[in-house]
């Protein structure tokens, strides 16, 4: 199972606390993989940091920041997408985009992402929870029945937020305002 991160690789966005949780995984799944693509700290640097380091010292590969016009093949070489924010998560742009390549996500239970996540396509987990994250993404990886289901679901959770369903809401909502 190829466990993903995709986002920026610190604390904030629980990159360590990720890294905590696939050591966990991977003494139990010695198959397991762990694969992350962003960048270090801030969007813009090219550099390593502790976390980076972490990534490798757990058996994992760090890709560094990766092209928008390859994000979606990223995506669909996970397994389990995983978005461990600890805090000031507003949306949850990856695990949209993640979901909309068929990934089930493994996220906080924070800011927009439990709306954005539905149980039916992912797993919430409280914020730093490393018990939680790893017991989540055991799970996924020894039943492969859910997974898949979860896979199966992920594309109908994201196309709530395609441009033409925004765009449709967003019009019924200027309608129904106009007309008060």
């Amino acid at each position: 199972m190829v466990v993903g991160f995709v986002g920026r690789v610190c604390e904030q966005k629980g990159t360590d606390a990720l890294v905590a949780a696939f050591r966990r995984v991977k003494a139990a799944q010695p198959d397991a993989a762990l694969l992350v693509a962003g960048p270090a700290n801030w969007f813009g640097s090219s550099g390593r940091n502790p976390v980076t380091d972490a990534i490798h010292d757990a058996g994992g590969r760090w890709l560094g920041a990766v092209p928008e016009d390859e994000l979606a093949d990223v995506y669909r070489t996970f397994d389990v997408a995983v978005l461990p924010t600890r805090e000031d998560e507003m949306f949850g742009m990856a695990a949209v985009e993640a979901l909309a390549a068929g990934t089930p996500v493994v996220c906080s239970d924070l800011g927009g992402l439990p709306e954005v996540v539905p149980t039916g396509a992912g797993r919430l987990v409280p914020p730093g929870d490393v018990d939680g994250l790893a017991g989540a993404l055991a799970e996924l990886c020894a039943d492969e029945a859910l997974r898949c289901a979860l896979a199966d679901a992920a594309p109908g959770a994201a196309a709530r937020y395609a441009w033409p369903a925004v765009a449709e809401q967003a019009d019924a909502l200027y309608r129904e305002l106009a007309r008060r």
